[in-house]
């Protein structure tokens, strides 16, 4: 190879990957704001449908970004809260409920099924993060 080729080599190599991390911070950036925004939709909800709303407090959080076919930027999330609050008769209990939500719709679903599969939730969100 000449001296031209081999400096036409790095430079398109360095381009292929300035552009691979370009899009790669990008996609990162999206779906951080789209976690915060997630976690925002997930309190306020929260908020209104437990007994003592003050009595919140987040203990941990599982999101999870499903892409679409054709791009790499989020559409659908799959999310596993779990927090403490007090019950109706002030006793702090530690609660797990899980949420899916559709970014172009703006939904959030409730899915009141998780607490009493857990196991089968680890199972598919296992399954979601191998396809992606």
């Amino acid at each position: 190879m000449s001296m031209k080729q081999n400096i036409f080599s790095v430079v398109l190599c360095l381009l292929t990957l300035m552009i691979a991390s370009c899009s790669t911070n990008n996609e990162d950036k999206v779906i951080d704001a789209d976690k915060k925004l997630i976690k925002a939709e997930v309190k306020e909800y929260l908020k209104k449908s437990i007994k003592n709303p003050r009595s919140y407090k987040s203990i941990d959080w599982e999101i999870i970004p499903k892409t679409e076919a054709d791009t790499n930027i989020p559409d659908k999330y799959i999310i596993k809260h779990r927090y403490k609050a007090k019950d109706g008769i002030g006793t702090v209990r530690n609660e797990m409920d899980c949420f899916f939500y559709a970014k172009q719709e703006k939904v959030l679903l409730k899915d009141d099924s998780c607490k009493d599969y857990d196991e089968i939730y680890k199972r598919i969100v296992e399954d979601i993060k191998e396809a992606l």
